[in-house]
């Protein structure tokens, strides 16, 4: 009986979780369909004022507009590879800077240590609209407008990377920490060791997060960044988003491919990340 009633609630768990994925999963499959219609289908379902429900597959697919993005659109390219340089140098200088902070929060004892971790995650808490005004007027006074600086210098001490990796490394046991110092007094060869080994999982969690919202940002580009030739390519889409086209949700399609790349690449990783965390 007991295995039955266990079996109904297992199967109305799946049943609720299906039913929000497919949810979830809806308007992506609606972007992917418009990016394959022509230019008469796609008019023809978005092209009036009314409330339609979009067809699942078109027509007649055509990868045409994939081929004028990647073949004859040279802005397109040259933003994503701007965003893709823009993103990596962010995760890389992030994992620079975070993971020597982390380690100290986690492994030393200075008097303010609660107070400054504390700090931490106010800062993180708070939106970028309350530091919007004192940020703008710094990357003003550094001459910095219209430059990747003004995106990346900012982004290089995100508290988000230094407070997730301070609680994995709150997890390593203190008495292998100090049996490798022991032996060495080079940090170098604690983080090779000990830190990134044990922290792996957080660590590619972390910084897969960060890497998702620097390539989303929108609001930063669009109150620094003036040019259109400096745009990233999140900044193109929310330009284009104002005249939807094949094309646009094409853009759209493509511009997914590096998250789910990632998420392929390395989901096993951000699962035990994920799983692993523990808040303290």
């Amino acid at each position: 009986m007991q295995e039955r009633v266990a079996g109904h609630e297992k199967g109305l768990i799946v049943f609720v979780l299906s039913l929000f994925s497919a949810l979830f999963l809806l308007p992506l499959l609606f972007v992917l369909t418009g990016s394959l219609m022509g230019s008469r289908e796609f008019a023809s379902v978005y092209g009036y004022n009314q409330l339609r429900f979009p067809p699942l597959l078109p027509r007649l697919a055509s990868l045409s507009q994939y081929g004028q993005l990647l073949l004859n659109s040279p802005g397109y390219l040259s933003a994503y590879w701007k965003s893709l340089f823009l993103a990596a140098c962010i995760c890389l200088l992030q994992l620079i800077v975070g993971i020597p902070c982390a380690y100290g929060f986690a492994t030393l004892s200075f008097r303010s240590r609660k107070l400054l971790l504390f700090l931490y995650v106010i800062m993180m808490m708070m939106p970028f609209q309350v530091t919007m005004l004192p940020m703008y007027q710094l990357i003003q006074r550094l001459g910095w407008f219209d430059s990747y600086w003004a995106l990346i210098v900012p982004e290089i001490f995100a508290p988000f990377t230094v407070f997730m990796l301070t609680q994995f490394m709150n997890q390593l046991p203190h008495e292998l920490i100090e049996s490798i110092q022991l032996e060495t007094s080079s940090a170098l060869a604690v983080y090779q060791y000990l830190v990134i080994p044990a922290c792996k999982p957080g660590i590619v969690a972390t910084i897969i997060l960060s890497f998702v919202e620097t390539w989303n940002m929108v609001e930063k580009p669009l109150l620094y960044i003036s040019e259109i030739q400096h745009y990233p390519l999140s900044m193109l889409l929310y330009e284009a988003g104002k005249r939807v086209t094949p094309t646009t949700l094409a853009g759209c399609v493509l511009y997914t491919v590096p998250v789910f790349l990632l998420w392929i690449c390395f989901k096993d990783e951000i699962c035990q990340g994920i799983a692993r965390l523990q808040i303290k």
